[in-house]
């Protein structure tokens, strides 16, 4: 498989480079964007996006009060964690969730893939609950799952169940956050799971996974969100437990986090976090560290020699995967929405997807 990502700090004069294998010999096409646009021309001719559509009027939007039932009450704790709560219910349940401050993003003092491991290890093993069997059997009679996401910059926890249960849940979720034991048992079975994982992304037709951690190793070249989200195969053999717990107790404190509860009463909420969560931590400073994200734009190649893998009777062709990526605007930027209206008209998404060309 070949692997091609390029980031470009300007957009007008993108270069666009395949490289398509062909038998016996490799033929490479290369096409200049600037050569077939002319800059400050309009590609489809139609009117351009940052003026108004003629005859089109601007649109009025309605501005109402949130109702008091539905709006989103904060309280800040004395351990820097915030408690969020809406009384939205679904179906009978409510959800009770953390939002982290953790990733990639922030493994500048640590081994690339660290956090990898301890997206492996969410619910697992703690100091009130033995085993994963344990935490199901503590949230069964409350009609309780979990589910951890995690993310480049981000991790979220989750506990969904009755709302007799959230005493129950967000004690769930203090032990996995906290009290986590990473035993060498756990930590060894995080380790096959990741090979397993990186294995399955080799032999599998999607490399979007792949991809995404190349465009942004390019985009943002050794920093932040530029570091692996897949752990390396150089580092994998080499992370231990201690490099576990270095991590784990440097980023996983209260100050970091954000406690929401949806169709829970806020005050429920803020009686159990006050009990369950630490009022104090020792965060050890030397290995945590907030960088701002720093654009560099680049290229990226990756060749791999590995034979297609086969599913039934024939081979899978030898695929070259192409990546070109901009810098856009953070959720926070002002021009947010008019990047995502500009995805969607763009063909945002897979080819297979809904919002695709």
């Amino acid at each position: 498989q070949h692997y091609f990502i390029q980031s470009n700090l300007s957009y007008s004069s993108c270069r666009i480079s395949t490289r398509l294998k062909m038998k016996p010999g490799l033929r490479v096409l290369r096409r200049s964007l600037s050569s077939v646009v002319p800059r400050g021309s309009g590609v489809t001719g139609h009117p351009p996006l940052n003026e108004p559509f003629p005859g089109v009027s601007i649109p009025q939007y309605q501005k109402g009060n949130v109702p008091s039932s539905k709006a989103t009450q904060i309280t800040s704790l004395a351990n820097g964690l915030k408690v969020a709560t809406t009384n939205q219910t679904s179906g009978g349940m409510c959800s009770v969730g953390v939002v982290l401050e953790s990733g990639p993003r922030f493994e500048k003092l640590h081994k690339d893939g660290v956090t990898h491991f301890l997206e492996k290890l969410s619910f697992s093993s703690t100091a009130s609950y033995e085993t994963p069997e344990h935490i199901i059997a503590a949230l069964e009679p409350y009609g309780g799952m979990y589910e951890a996401l995690h993310f480049r910059d981000v991790g979220v926890f989750t506990v969904s169940c009755l709302p007799d249960g959230v005493d129950t849940a967000t004690h769930v979720l203090s032990q996995t956050l906290f009290h986590s034991q990473f035993s060498e048992i756990d930590i060894e079975s995080a380790r096959q799971s990741i090979a397993c994982e990186i294995e399955m992304f080799k032999m599998g037709a999607d490399q979007e996974p792949i991809v995404t951690d190349l465009v942004h190793a390019a985009a943002y070249n050794s920093n932040t969100v530029g570091y692996p989200k897949i752990c390396p195969i150089s580092t994998l053999p080499h992370i231990s437990r201690a490099d576990v717990l270095n991590y784990y107790t440097s980023n996983y404190i209260p100050s970091r986090m954000v406690l929401v509860g949806v169709g829970v009463e806020h005050q429920k909420l803020v009686e159990s976090a006050s009990k369950y969560f630490p009022s104090v931590t020792s965060q050890n400073t030397e290995s945590s560290v907030s960088e701002v994200a720093q654009y560099t734009g680049g290229h990226c190649y990756r060749h791999d020699d590995s034979a297609p893998p086969t599913i039934g009777p024939q081979e899978l062709p030898t695929l070259t995967h192409v990546a070109i990526g901009f810098q856009s605007s953070s959720h926070q930027d002002d021009d947010y929405v008019k990047f995502c209206v500009l995805n969607t008209l763009m063909g945002g998404g897979g080819s297979f997807s809904a919002g695709g060309p």
